[in-house]
């Protein structure tokens, strides 16, 4: 079995909106169980000699190319197990709280890679994230999103 240990974010606007990402499915399973895009938050694996938090931080940039974010307190570890080009993995991740400054996320610096991995990026209230239809990972509404997002930031 691996390990893999990640981190990701809860990027909040200063509406007290969640960035989510939709995934490509063709992309995040080449094997083809997967029909349907679905929703996560920005993040992916902690490289060797890097911190969750540092981690977080690249991959928000390398994700929506946000760059020099204060990266808030980790709320929330999951442990899960996932099955990644035919071997079980146990992931390991790290949720961050990030609080933006404004709502662009200026993709267009991105790599060709990142655009392929993502059909779109959206700003979801709480309310939106209930009422809607599309898939959402647990890894795009962790429990204490909920309680973020009802939480504006304060001017």
């Amino acid at each position: 079995m691996n390990i893999r240990i990640s981190a990701r974010a809860l990027l909040i606007s200063p509406e007290g909106q969640i960035l989510l990402l939709k995934t490509n499915p063709d992309v995040f399973d080449p094997s083809g169980k997967i029909k349907s895009p679905y929703w996560i938050t920005p993040g992916g694996s902690v490289e060797f000699n890097e911190t969750p938090a540092q981690a977080v931080a690249r991959e928000i940039f390398e994700e929506c190319g946000i760059d020099n974010l204060d990266i808030g307190p980790m709320v929330w570890f999951w442990e899960h197990m996932l099955v990644i080009e035919g071997i079980p993995t146990q992931l390991q991740d790290h949720f961050f709280v990030i609080r933006t400054v404004n709502s662009r996320v200026p993709i267009d610096g991105m790599k060709l890679c990142e655009h392929e991995d993502f059909l779109e990026y959206r700003w979801w209230n709480a309310a939106e994230i209930k009422a809607s239809t599309e898939v959402f990972t647990t890894a795009a509404t962790p429990p204490t999103s909920s309680q973020i997002l009802i939480r504006k930031r304060s001017s």
